[in-house]
């Protein structure tokens, strides 16, 4: 059998009781690290909680919601090029495509969010719906002037939503249908506005 003794080191216990205050330290800046990230993470998710919808009714016992949000355009996060198109040689791309609301020049604002949701059921919509109109008129006087319309199916299955976007020389007119089984997609709201001979 061995027996193990452990002797008394003076100088090894003053050196780890003199690191305890400095461990002390290290812990608090912890806690507050990990209550700096959990208080972020409940701002942030009251933020998106209380995000309220540019359009939002029941029909037949179903949450239809829209939200829309527009963020200054970043020139510096997209492929921005000049080449032959609609204006002549000097015609400008963003991302591969002619921009549509921005009259040939840097446009100043774009989307930020556009998203559906039914019974709180997000149900994705496809960028390449919206991502090239620029200058989208979506706040509460778009709504009131009629820039910016919603029709929705009595069933509940899909809502239609025409704008009016951009100004001026740049100005346009789309419409999106977007359903409850995902297969969105764009139309001419023209036809909407066209008169019967």
């Amino acid at each position: 059998m061995t027996l193990i003794t452990r002797t008394f080191n003076p100088v090894a216990t003053r050196r780890s009781q003199k690191q305890v205050p400095a461990l002390k330290r290290s812990l608090k800046k912890m806690k507050i690290a990990h209550l700096f990230l959990l208080v972020l993470a409940m701002v942030a998710t009251a933020a998106l909680a209380e995000e309220k919808p540019v359009f939002e009714c029941v029909v037949n016992e179903t949450q239809i919601r829209v939200f829309m949000s527009e963020v200054d355009f970043d020139p510096e996060s997209h492929t921005v090029e000049h080449k032959t198109g609609a204006y002549g040689p000097n015609t400008l791309y963003i991302d591969g495509t002619a921009p549509i609301g921005a009259d040939n020049q840097i446009p100043e604002r774009g989307w930020g969010r556009f998203a559906v949701s039914w019974d709180d059921e997000e149900v994705p919509i496809p960028s390449s719906l919206y991502k090239s109109y620029y200058h989208p008129n979506i706040d509460h006087n778009s709504i009131k002037n009629r820039l910016l319309t919603f029709t929705v199916d009595p069933h509940g299955n899909w809502i239609q939503i025409v704008m009016r976007g951009g100004d001026g020389a740049g100005a346009y007119l789309v419409g999106w249908e977007l359903r409850r089984d995902g297969e969105h997609r764009q139309f001419d709201p023209s036809v909407l506005y066209r008169h019967s001979d």
